[in-house]
This record gives C-alpha cells, structure tokens and sequence, in this order.
C-alpha cells in the first residue's frame, strides 16, 4: 500500500510540475493498467474483493481524468 501511495504522489507530482502530453499519456496508461490489475485481483480473491474493485474504480477515475485532459488540450499544453 505504501509503495502504491508513494507511486501516486510522484505521479500527481510529475504531472502538476510538468503536464506535457508525454507525461498525461504515461500517467493515464499507468492508471487504466493500474485498474485492470484491481479488476483481476478483484476475480481471484474474495477476501481482498471489496477493496480492490473501489482500488480500481478510483484509478479508473484517474484515467478518465487524464484522458479528458489529453483530449481537450493540444500537445502544447494549450485548451483546444
């Protein structure tokens, strides 16, 4: 858990200090994987279900935030 925290830190880090369109593509390719690992760990253990489907609906969220961003700004940075 810590190390997933510390991930998210330096990923909101990264992406407030420097939100290029490189780094909005990773950090949302980051997220989506990171929810589909929830999603799986959700199939194979019941005892740790609960929480990993609200895992991966929080980093689910977290991509369609990025992919929003990504889709409404230019490769500059700038509002389409």
């Amino acid at each position: 858990m810590r190390v997933l925290g510390a991930r998210q830190v330096a990923q909101a880090v990264l992406t407030g200090t420097r939100p290029s369109h490189a780094v909005l593509v990773l950090g949302t390719g980051v997220d989506a994987l990171h929810a589909a690992s929830m999603v799986f760990l959700a199939l194979f253990d019941r005892r740790l279900r609960r929480a990993a489907l609200a895992d991966a609906f929080i980093a689910l969220g977290f991509a369609g935030a990025g992919f929003t961003i990504m889709t409404t700004r230019g490769r500059g940075g700038r509002r389409v």
